[in-house]
C-alpha cells in the first residue's frame, strides 16, 4: 500500500479526528495515472497507511456540520466518521469523494484484507446522517501545489496526442569487441566508417578495451581515454560530436550526434552492471544508458557476457539482471547490443564448411541465442533483424580466415544488436480535441452557473497508437575491418520519435491556463441577488443564487434602519439559491443600498427604491 501511494498523484489530503477513538488521522485522495476516473481514498496514521478504498458508487459520503460520515457499502455498510479540522479541506474532501465516485469506471479493490483490518479497528455500525445533498464541486488545484502538479501531468498526458508530432530519426547501433588492441593512428580511417551512414546519432559499444586491474576493479581505464581521444578526432571530421560516454572494466560506451541533426538530446543516466565474482570485478559487465532523443524515451545496454559455449546458461543469466535493472527505466525503446558471446553449437569443421559455402540459414539454426529466446522470455521480448552476413567470430587477427589456432573456436555470431519495443502505452499525433477530466463540473447540474466556451469533458482517453515498431535500415557486418578477432556490427534504424509541435503546444497551454483561471473563478464563493435593482411598496421576495462551484456562506453586512430582510445569514449550497423576504416600515427617498457579505468572497449588493 505504501507503494501505491507514494507512486500516485497526490489530489486532496484533510486531517481529522476518528470520533469512534479520538485518533488523529490523515485522509487522502490519490488518483493512479493521475486520473480521477482511478481515484483512491486513503487513511493514514503517523506517516503509516493503513487503508486504501477504490472510490466508486459504492462509497457513500454524507456530512453534518463538520462531521463527516463514509460509508462503505461493500464492506456491510461499516462506518468511518471523522471530524474535520478545516473547513476547505472538509469541503475539498466532500467534493472530491462524490466527483470521483460519479466518474469511476472500476469498482475493484486491491487492498481488502487491509481494508478490512482497518474498518474492524475504527469503524462504527451504520446510522442515518442527517444532511444536506447538496455537494459542490471544488478542486483541489486551486489551493494545494501538489494537486495541481497532478493537473498538469494529467492534462498533458491526456493531450498530447493534440500537440505532440511523429518524427522519424535514422540511428545506428554499432558493436565491436577490439581483442585489447591498444589504439593508434591508423584507427582513425577505421572509425570514420562508421560514421558515414547519415544517422542521426551513432551509438558504439566496445568490448574487452582493457583487462588491467584498474578497470576490472575501478570501472576506467586509460585504454578508454585512447578510444576517446581517436573516436573524438574520427567523428569530428565526420560532422559529428560526442554526446556521452562511459566505462565499465573492458566494455567502454560512446554516443555521437551529427551536427546537422535537427533532434533535440538528453542525457538522463547511466547503470553499471557489474557480472564479475561477487558483483564487484567487472571483468564481464553492461552499462545501461537511459536518453531522450526529441521526447522519446531510449535505454541502450552495451555489454559484454560471459564467454564459451558451457556458459549458455549463465550469459541466460546475465541478460535476465540486465532486464530486471531495466524495469526502473522508463523506456520507449530498448537496444540491447554488445558481445552478448552466444555460440555456433556444432563441431568446428562443420561450422567452417557452412561458412565457407555461405549457408547462413544452417548455421544459424544452431545458433545458441536463436535457441534461448525460445527458452528465455525476457529474450523473447527483443527482436533481432534477420541475420544475411557470416559469423563475426573469430577470426586470425588480420586477416578473414576463421581461427586456426589449436583452440580452434567455432565460428559464431557473438556479436548483436536486439531491440524491444513496448506494447503501445499512449497516444500521440494527429487528434484535434483536447480533453480535461476537471471540466466534469460543467455536468453536475449546476444550472446557476455560466461556463466560457464548449465542454471538453470526457471519460475516454485517445486510443493508444505509440511507440511504434523500427524500420530496419541494415544490419551489417564491417568484414573489411580486420583490426581485431571479431568483426564490428551495425544495426541502423530509422527510430519513430515524438516532439512537440510548438504551435500547437502553445494552443493547448493557453486552453490550460483558460481551464484553470475558470476552475479557480468558479472556486470563489459568490452569489448574485434577483431581481437586485428595483423599487417596491410593499414586501418582496428576492432570490439569493450561488453562481459559483462552492458553498457560499453569507450574512447581512448593511441594511438602511427603515428595511428588514429575513433572514440574515446562512449557506447556499453550489447551484443552489435561497429564498429571502425583504420589507420596509416605512416610506423612503432615494436609491437605498443593502450589503450582504460572502465569506471569502465579494459582497452581493442590492439596490431599491420606493414606489409609491
Amino acid at each position: 500500500m505504501e507503494a501505491f501511494y507514494v507512486s500516485s498523484g497526490k489530489w486532496v489530503k484533510a486531517q481529522a479526528i476518528i470520533s469512534k477513538t479520538g485518533d488523529r488521522i490523515d485522509i487522502s485522495i490519490v488518483l493512479a495515472n493521475d486520473s480521477l476516473c482511478e481515484a483512491y481514498l486513503c487513511f493514514s496514521i503517523n506517516n503509516s497507511v493503513l487503508a486504501v478504498f477504490r472510490i466508486y458508487y459504492t462509497i457513500k459520503c454524507d456530512y453534518n456540520d463538520m462531521e463527516m460520515v463514509f460509508t462503505f457499502m461493500n464492506y456491510h455498510n461499516i462506518q468511518i466518521i471523522v471530524i474535520c479540522s478545516s473547513l476547505r479541506d472538509f469541503q475539498a474532501l466532500h467534493s472530491q469523494t462524490n466527483v470521483c465516485s460519479r466518474i469511476s469506471k472500476d469498482p475493484s479493490e486491491v487492498f481488502i484484507d487491509q481494508n478490512i483490518l482497518f474498518l474492524q479497528n475504527y469503524g462504527s455500525d451504520y446510522r442515518e446522517v442527517t444532511h444536506s445533498k447538496a455537494f459542490s464541486c471544488f478542486f483541489p488545484i486551486v489551493y494545494d501545489q501538489n494537486a495541481k502538479n497532478t493537473w498538469f501531468r494529467r492534462t498533458k498526458y491526456q493531450n498530447s496526442p493534440f500537440f505532440m508530432e511523429k518524427i522519424n530519426v535514422m540511428t545506428s547501433f554499432i558493436t565491436w569487441n577490439v581483442a585489447q588492441i591498444v589504439p593508434t593512428d591508423d584507427v582513425i580511417s577505421t572509425i570514420c566508417q562508421f560514421f558515414r551512414s547519415e544517422s542521426e546519432f551513432v551509438f558504439i559499444t566496445l568490448q574487452e578495451v582493457e583487462y588491467s586491474v584498474q578497470s576490472v576493479i575501478a570501472g576506467d581505464s586509460d585504454a578508454s581515454i585512447k578510444w576517446h581521444s581517436y573516436f573524438s578526432i574520427g567523428s569530428s571530421s565526420c560532422q559529428y560530436k560526442s554526446i556521452f560516454r562511459a566505462t565499465l572494466g573492458g566494455v567502454y560506451v560512446e554516443g555521437f550526434q551529427s551536427l546537422n541533426s535537427q533532434a533535440s538530446f538528453k542525457f538522463v543516466e547511466n547503470l553499471f552492471i557489474r557480472f564479475g565474482i561477487g558483483g564487484v570485478a567487472a571483468n564481464k559487465s553492461a552499462i545501461l544508458t537511459r536518453i531522450i532523443i526529441n521526447e522519446t524515451g531510449l535505454l541502450w545496454a552495451g555489454a559484454h557476457l560471459d564467454p564459451h559455449a558451457k556458459a549458455y546458461e549463465k550469459r541466460n543469466q546475465q541478460i535476465q539482471q540486465i532486464w530486471n535493472e531495466s524495469l526502473n527505466m522508463p523506456f520507449d525503446y530498448f537496444f540491447l547490443t554488445g558481445d552478448l558471446n552466444y555460440r555456433i553449437t556444432i563441431p568446428y569443421e562443420e561450422a567452417i564448411e557452412l561458412a565457407r559455402t555461405n549457408s547462413i540459414s544452417e548455421l544459424f539454426s544452431t545458433d545458441q541465442l536463436s535457441l534461448a529466446r525460445k527458452e528465455v522470455p525476457v529474450l523473447n521480448n527483443f527482436n533481432e533483424p534477420r541475420i544475411d552476413f557470416l559469423p563475426t567470430y573469430r577470426y586470425d587477427k588480420g586477416t578473414n580466415v576463421y581461427d586456426t589456432s589449436q583452440k580452434k573456436r567455432v565460428p559464431s555470431w557473438t556479436d548483436r544488436v536486439l531491440v524491444f519495443v513496448p506494447p503501445m502505452n499512449r497516444s500521440t499525433g494527429e487528434n484535434d480535441l483536447l480533453l480535461f477530466e476537471t471540466d466534469i463540473m460543467r455536468h453536475m447540474g449546476f444550472e446557476n452557473l455560466s461556463f466560457s466556451g464548449s465542454s471538453c469533458f470526457s471519460l475516454e482517453n485517445h486510443e493508444f497508437n505509440y511507440p511504434l515498431n523500427v524500420e530496419l535500415i541494415k544490419y551489417i557486418s564491417y568484414q573489411d575491418i580486420m583490426y581485431s578477432d571479431h568483426r564490428p556490427v551495425e544495426g541502423q534504424f530509422q527510430l519513430p520519435t515524438i516532439r512537440h509541435n510548438e504551435e500547437l503546444y502553445k494552443v493547448f497551454l493557453n486552453k490550460r491556463i483558460h481551464k484553470y483561471d475558470e476552475i479557480c473563478e468558479l472556486s470563489i464563493p459568490k452569489c448574485k441577488v434577483m431581481p437586485n435593482s428595483f423599487s417596491f411598496n410593499k414586501d418582496i421576495q428576492l432570490n439569493l443564487i450561488n453562481v459559483s462551484c462552492v458553498d457560499a456562506e453569507w450574512r447581512l453586512d448593511f441594511i438602511p434602519n427603515n428595511l428588514i430582510l429575513t433572514p440574515t445569514k446562512g449557506i447556499v449550497h453550489a447551484g443552489s439559491s435561497a429564498q429571502l423576504l425583504l420589507q420596509t416600515s416605512e416610506p423612503f427617498y432615494g436609491v437605498q443600498l443593502i450589503v450582504l457579505s460572502i465569506h471569502e468572497g465579494n459582497p452581493a449588493i442590492i439596490e431599491c427604491s420606493f414606489c409609491k
